[in-house]
């Protein structure tokens, strides 16, 4: 009997991209440089699932498809266990998907991550010992725990569990399939243009996971584009290693144009004593608990000396990435500083307050910089216009010029 109860149309393979593996959508950062423990040994069929897995205690839910798929998960403490799919599978798309997302979306990408599970199940994985598939986002399926959502979500845990179980009850049983299997189901966040044939990322070519538009921007999906910020001694010694004689040792020198430039704010929760005001100076932040990205990421390190150049060390209490940045402010972890950009994007969330920075006003300034009196070939110029027409040009709020 096959485990299928649906099958999806082909054109859902939208959501599926030649890549080697499923990606981790910018979860939480976790602690680096431990040592994996040695896995643990397979156990039988019957071995119980265990407490810490998304199930509700004291409520016995209807008996669906799901719930009669079982088989062996590994997890990120060595440990393996007999999991069913109905137990397993909200884990995976809280690990992969914010919840704050539209619930079609969140559908969509349950559909995906059962498919992939359904895969792997049909086919021998001598890397998890014995087990179908583990919890490395970087091998297959992102997976968090209900105390990893808790302290994730904060105060929003229900609503959002509740939209996570939505998406996964609401598809239960579906998977894509080709010729009455399933297929493997790779997936990523976002893809520039198009996505790319499984040939020519993999030996073979798989017919059904074929290069399909793609019509994606940095406007509709965050961090697709990536910017870094170095000091001007920084950027010149990393242009003369390459070519010496490009920029001389005087920035004075160096001639450039602004193609974008965007004030910072501070986000705050709706209901926080500083939603009701128009404006305000970053110094009357300090004491705040932060949100914000890494340290091992230049957006912290920008943001850090913002606060230090009010007068203030901040306070980071949650670290995450810029897509999860929005729903902890919301659900009242703490506040945040954002780009008029990302403000722009969260319009629509009643649960955040966007104020402008004043005394002093902050901005992210982003420049093309070339030596005085360089000669500009054709190549050089098309890229100069291309530049200017879609990267963006100066897109400021009420608040005026920021310098």
């Amino acid at each position: 009997m096959k485990p299928v109860q649906q099958s999806l149309a082909v054109s859902l393979l939208c959501l599926c991209a030649a890549l080697l593996m499923p990606l981790l959508p910018l979860p939480l950062v976790s602690s680096a440089g431990e040592a994996a423990p040695p896995p643990s040994p397979v156990p039988e069929p019957s071995a119980p699932p265990a407490p810490d897995a998304l199930t509700e205690e004291g409520v016995q839910q209807a008996v669906g498809w799901d719930e009669q798929v079982r088989f062996v998960a590994r997890f990120a403490d060595g440990s393996a266990r007999e999991v069913t799919m109905a137990e397993f599978l909200p884990g995976v798309l809280a690990g992969e998907m914010p919840a704050s997302f539209a619930l079609d979306a969140l559908r969509a990408q349950a559909v995906a991550a059962r498919t992939y599970i359904l895969s792997c199940m049909s086919r021998s994985r001598d890397a998890h010992a014995g087990a179908a598939v583990c919890t490395d986002p970087g091998c297959c399926q992102a997976w968090l725990s209900e105390s990893e959502l808790r302290e994730r979500w904060g105060g929003a845990y229900e609503s959002y569990l509740a939209r996570i179980r939505e998406a996964v009850a609401g598809t239960d049983g579906t998977c894509l399939t080709w010729e009455g299997e399933p297929i493997l189901s790779c997936f990523h966040a976002s893809s520039l243009g198009c996505t790319e044939d499984s040939g020519s990322v993999w030996s073979t070519q798989l017919p059904y996971l074929t290069s399909v538009s793609s019509p994606e921007s940095e406007e509709t999906v965050p961090d697709l584009v990536t910017r870094v910020y170095v000091s001007a001694e920084n950027f010149r010694d990393a242009v003369c290693s390459v070519s010496p004689a490009v920029l001389s040792a005087d920035p004075a020198d160096w001639v450039g144009e602004i193609i974008r430039e965007e004030p910072m704010m501070l986000a705050v929760p709706a209901g926080h004593p500083l939603a009701g005001r128009e404006w305000i100076r970053l110094a009357d932040a300090a004491g705040e608990n932060f949100i914000d990205l890494p340290r091992n990421y230049e957006y912290r390190t920008i943001t850090d000396d913002m606060c230090r150049d009010a007068g203030f060390e901040a306070k980071v209490t949650k670290e995450c990435f810029h897509c999860h940045m929005a729903e902890l402010v919301a659900s009242g972890e703490g506040v945040a500083l954002m780009t008029q950009e990302r403000a722009n994007q969260n319009a629509g969330n009643r649960g955040i307050v966007f104020l402008p920075l004043r005394e002093p006003e902050y901005s992210r300034k982003h420049y093309i910089i070339w030596k005085a009196g360089h000669h500009f070939n054709r190549m050089a110029r098309d890229f100069r216009v291309f530049l200017r027409e879609n990267y963006g040009k100066n897109e400021l709020s009420s608040c005026g010029g920021c310098q």
